[in-house]
């Protein structure tokens, strides 16, 4: 099934059959600062065009005449990926006997193709034609749900005092122009966890390195969090010095070994849990 950006439904004006929840996204994704409060009404079968000229979109609801042609809403690509070529699927000819085989890869030289022998098929629209034509798309960088990411540009958000710089974030959703970007922080209850405009406003980001990754894993001992500071650690406002865990390593049965969080409480601690402590204290 052929896949659709959001830049050529808004310069095609090509009609999208939605739900209420598709709606109200793919409008927000149109213009979010003008439709960010924007709620459709409950009704089935609706379909959304943008008008260009208007600046602003048309609507069809369920009693009105459908539109003559349209997409499914899970037929746009929400990556924006640029197109480079078409792959040729069904042995055809064009202008001059010239013939593409099935299999035939035509790239695209800047704006345009390099092959101008395309140019035919586009006139005669048979390059809409999926029997026959397959677009190419340029691989681009995905980012799933669960991957350990890190802010490289807050683009024009005003808001990004929860979020910092080169700090890393695990992803809740995938990071594209449907779902913005939304991370896991800790007790947000999900409502300052993202932008969902995050494309709109520029913001970037980029895969964290493992070394990032790792110096960023939390650490906990007994339910309490091991903070680190100034080359030392805290847990629960007890201060444990680099020295302390070099000591503690050395215990001939780990298994034995223990932290004492205030007067009385006492957790077992593993080797593990040791090494990584230390290797954040190098």
């Amino acid at each position: 099934m052929k896949k659709f950006t959001i830049k050529e439904i808004k310069e095609q004006g090509i009609w999208v059959k939605c739900s209420k929840n598709d709606a109200n996204r793919l409008i927000q994704v149109f213009d979010y600062e003008k439709y960010k409060d924007y709620l459709p009404e409950d009704r089935i079968d609706f379909f959304y065009q943008w008008d260009n000229k208007r600046n602003s979109f048309w609507s069809k609801g369920k009693y009105e005449t459908p539109p003559e042609s349209f997409i499914e809403f899970s037929q746009i690509d929400f990556e924006d990926r640029k197109q480079i070529g078409w792959l040729v699927k069904k042995e055809c000819w064009g202008i001059k006997g010239v013939s593409w085989q099935i299999g035939t890869k035509l790239f695209m030289l800047g704006d345009t193709f390099a092959d101008k022998t395309i140019a035919y098929f586009t006139e005669t629209g048979l390059i809409n034609n999926p029997d026959y034509f397959e677009p190419i798309y340029e691989e681009v960088q995905k980012f799933n749900v669960g991957d350990k990411i890190v802010i490289t540009s807050f683009g024009r958000a005003n808001n990004a005092r929860a979020f910092s710089l080169n700090t890393v974030y695990e992803l809740s959703r995938p990071f594209n122009e449907y779902w913005g970007l939304k991370v896991v922080l800790d007790n947000d209850g999900g409502k300052n966890n993202g932008w969902r405009n995050a494309f709109d406003l520029g913001i970037t980001i980029r895969l964290a390195t493992p070394s990032e990754i790792a110096a960023a894993e939390k650490i906990e001992i007994g339910g309490y969090k091991v903070e680190f500071k100034n080359g030392t650690t805290f847990i629960s406002g007890n201060e444990f010095t680099k020295e302390f865990w070099q000591a503690a390593k050395l215990i001939p049965e780990h298994s034995k070994a223990k932290i004492m969080v205030g007067c009385s409480k006492q957790f077992d601690v593993d080797l593990t849990t040791i090494n990584k402590i230390l290797s954040k204290l190098c």
